[in-house]
């Protein structure tokens, strides 16, 4: 006999995200990328997190009340089958401080569509309807924040995209942008439009320019910006990159380019400043 046939009230949660299905798998697959965002709207804090995402892989999380003294909840789980990008399939055996453990199965879906991803939890074997409740509140708040953290993702977008530059990741940075990006050169006043169009531009850059390390800062959920020195020698540059993002791709940068040099005479003979 199968759970379902104790316990028949199934549980689901369906929720478009505007990000790609590969980033939310990561979400929600990566230990270090989940316990930012999973429980946010309850309040909890992952303090223990294992995902294995492979047929016969082990679940196994533990969260608490974030900041205070409270009950531990904790869930453990094996994968019954795993669609990396698309599809997981998991037990999911739950207990709190003051409960008994409890024995159900949770299907994870992610259905790329052309403005995001179509995701759906379907949770089976709920013994009553009471836990039902818990559990539709639960994988709908989950959902939820699993959006608003595809959706601060722009500090990511900016970050991947300094790296993929630095390492000369022409893919890599491609991966990055929307394919209808436009980039506004403020300093020589350039527009360029399209991911191609970037790419290529930085791609045969004349020179062995070197990147250094960028230190993004988030805006807001949809923008961030990053402070990045670029040199060729012996020339050197400071760039402040404001970029906009959405679905999980950056769909439009500012970027502001200032030459290193020398103060000009009249300032240099203010003498120094406090």
């Amino acid at each position: 006999m199968h759970m379902t046939d104790l316990y028949p009230i199934t549980v689901t949660a369906n929720r478009h995200i505007h990000a790609p299905a590969d980033r939310l798998w990561a979400l929600w697959v990566t230990p270090s990328l989940k316990r930012n965002w999973w429980g946010v709207s309850e309040g909890g804090d992952l303090f223990e997190c294992l995902t294995e995402p492979w047929t016969g892989g082990r679940i196994a999380y533990a969260m608490r009340p974030r900041g205070a003294e409270g009950p531990v909840e904790r869930v453990t789980g094996r994968v019954l089958a795993a669609d990396p990008g698309r599809r997981l399939l998991f037990t999911w055996s739950w207990a709190g401080e003051d409960a008994p453990a409890m024995d159900t199965t949770v299907e994870a879906t992610f259905d790329p569509q052309s403005d995001g991803t179509e995701v759906r939890v379907v949770h089976d074997g709920q013994p009553n309807a009471t836990v039902s409740e818990i559990h539709a509140k639960g994988w709908t708040d989950k959902l939820a924040d699993l959006d608003r953290a595809a959706s601060a993702e722009a500090a990511g977008c900016l970050t991947r995209l300094w790296a993929a530059m630095a390492a000369r990741d022409w893919d890599g940075v491609a991966a990055c942008l929307k394919d209808d990006i436009t980039v506004d050169w403020p300093h020589c006043g350039e527009r360029i439009t399209g991911a191609a169009a970037f790419v290529t531009l930085n791609r045969d850059y004349p020179g062995d320019w070197r990147i250094g390390p960028a230190r993004v800062s988030a805006l807001s959920e949809a923008r961030a910006v990053a402070e990045v020195r670029v040199d060729l020698p012996p020339d050197a540059w400071s760039v402040a990159s404001f970029a906009e993002a959405r679905a999980g791709r950056i769909t439009h940068l500012t970027e502001h380019w200032t030459r290193h040099g020398q103060p000009p005479a009249w300032r240099v003979a203010q003498g120094p400043r406090a």
